[in-house]
This record gives C-alpha cells, sequence and structure tokens, in this order.
C-alpha cells in the first residue's frame, strides 16, 4: 500500500476517532503519523521530527500565552466592559455593538474563542438590562467572533496563513480576513433581519415589565461605575501595542515576540504565572 493511501486511511481513522471517543485527536495523529512515515515511507526518526510544525507550534503558544496575561490580569474584560459603556446600552445599538466587539478582541489576537468567553457574560448581561434578545446576542457575538477569527494575530489565523505560505500563496493575509469578515457580517445581518426586530421588541416589553414590578432595582446599579485600570493592566496594554507595532513595523516573528513580551510581563508579576499557563489551550494546540 502506497504512503500516500496509508496517510489517508490514517487521518480517516483520526476523524472518525474524534467522533465516538474523547482522545485528545492530536495526540492520536502524531502517534499514527510515525508508524506511517517509518514504515510506509520509510522515513526514520529524525525526517519524522523535522516535519513537525515546530514553527506555527512557537507561534500559537507565543500567541495565547501573552493574551492569557491580558485575560487573567483582567485587562480584556476592562477594555470590553469600557467600550461597551462608551457607546451605551440602547436596544437599536446593542447588537451591532456586540458584533464590532467580538470582532475587534478576536482580531487583535485571542481569536474566537476567547474572544466569546469574554464577550458572552458582558452581552449576556447587558442585552438583558436593554431587551435584546438572548438568541440574538449570542448570534452577535459568536458572528463577531468568527469575523475577526483569520487576522494574522489571531491563533486561527496563524494556522490558515502558515498553510497558505507552505502552499506558496503568502502576502494574502489581510485579503483572507476581509473575505471572512464580511461573510459573517452578511450572516449577523441576515439574522437581525430574520429574528432581530421581532425579538427584541418582545424582550424590551418583557424586560419593562419585570423593571415596573421592580422599580427599586435601579438604586442597585451605583455598582455601573468603572474601576481605574490598574497599573499592571496599564503596563499589559503598552506592551500589546508594542508587540503588534513590532509585528506589524518591524515584522518581527509573531510567536517568538509574543513568547519574549509575555515573559516581560512575567517578569513584572503583572499576572499569576501559574494561572497564565493553565489559560493556554494546551488541548486545542495539541490537536493542531
Amino acid at each position: 500500500m502506497s504512503p500516500a493511501l496509508l496517510s489517508l486511511l490514517a487521518l480517516a481513522l483520526v476523524i472518525v476517532a474524534s467522533f465516538g471517543t474523547r482522545v485528545n485527536v492530536g495526540v492520536l495523529a502524531v502517534a499514527l503519523a510515525w508508524p506511517v512515515a517509518m514504515y510506509g515511507a520509510e522515513w526514520n526518526a529524525t525526517r519524522v521530527l523535522e516535519a513537525f510544525p515546530s514553527s506555527l507550534f512557537v507561534t500559537l503558544v507565543g500567541v495565547t500565552l501573552l493574551f492569557g496575561v491580558a485575560q487573567v490580569n483582567g485587562t480584556l474584560g476592562q477594555l470590553t466592559d469600557r467600550a461597551m459603556r462608551r457607546i451605551g446600552t440602547g436596544g437599536a445599538r446593542l447588537p451591532l455593538l456586540f458584533f464590532v466587539l467580538a470582532g475587534v478582541l478576536s482580531t487583535l489576537g485571542p481569536g474566537a474563542i476567547a474572544a466569546t468567553a469574554l464577550m458572552a457574560p458582558l452581552a449576556m448581561s447587558a442585552g438583558a438590562r436593554a431587551g435584546v434578545s438572548p438568541l440574538i446576542t449570542a448570534l452577535m457575538v459568536a458572528n463577531g467572533a468568527n469575523a475577526g477569527n483569520l487576522s494574522p494575530f489571531s491563533s486561527v489565523g496563524v494556522i490558515v496563513h502558515d498553510g497558505m505560505q507552505r502552499a506558496g500563496l503568502p502576502g494574502h493575509e489581510w485579503a483572507v480576513w476581509s473575505a471572512n469578515f464580511v461573510a459573517h457580517a452578511l450572516a449577523a445581518l441576515g439574522a437581525w433581519v430574520l429574528f432581530g426586530g421581532r425579538l427584541t421588541r418582545a424582550a424590551a416589553a418583557d424586560a419593562e415589565a419585570v423593571a415596573t414590578r421592580a422599580p427599586d432595582r435601579a438604586s442597585g446599579d451605583a455598582a455601573d461605575t468603572l474601576a481605574p485600570f490598574s497599573s499592571a493592566q496599564r503596563l499589559t496594554l503598552i506592551a500589546l501595542a508594542a508587540w503588534v507595532f513590532g509585528v506589524v513595523v518591524f515584522k518581527l516573528h509573531l510567536g517568538l515576540a509574543g513568547f519574549t513580551v509575555a515573559a516581560l510581563l512575567l517578569m513584572r508579576h503583572v499576572a499569576d504565572e501559574a494561572a497564565v499557563l493553565k489559560s493556554v489551550p494546551w488541548a486545542v494546540i495539541v490537536m493542531v
């Protein structure tokens, strides 16, 4: 049997196993790759290891580690909360705000999963107060996060652009991001046209009814005042801005620069190192 056919069969086995077991498919893929390569294609162990995408691995870990610092010390949460307060909580504007904020966060580097995790609690809470349907809130946050998911800074975008470079198609990072963004923007627009107005009006009526039955609850919103950025969070913002500037202007390696900036921040004790390392999606990185 040819090595190519063996590889396809191994890949099919990995896909099937992903549906029926909880074993990380990345672990299974590596476990199958070496016997296929060594005994099917007659490679040696050194050549098998050379095929491992070490540059991609470093990039994924570096980017997610850096944004793990910003997530653990509350910097990303503070940015999201401030943006929502600045634009307001009017029901008509909130769905657009949810989409834009999730898209911006995802584009800057955390990717769709982290952006959704950051945005969803805030968006659901603000949407409920303003009478926005939870369904519309979920659709806007999810589409916004996926809209920014293929930027050159995103962990998923890194995978896509690395594959394009190896296929001989470099230099299309922002074109790919734009196409993906437009597709999800159209999907979000379609969701709003189909469900938005009707569901938001119904939810707003329910919220108003609840508010009239509990008028004193508004007095509890004094806690809405935002705490200022801490010194650790301000330092994190400066470091993130410097990282983006270095990658865009000086073409620094995304992952190595991320490791360096994250290391400098951890040396300044801006976040708990154990919590930051725990926040890195190791299972996803191994799977990739």
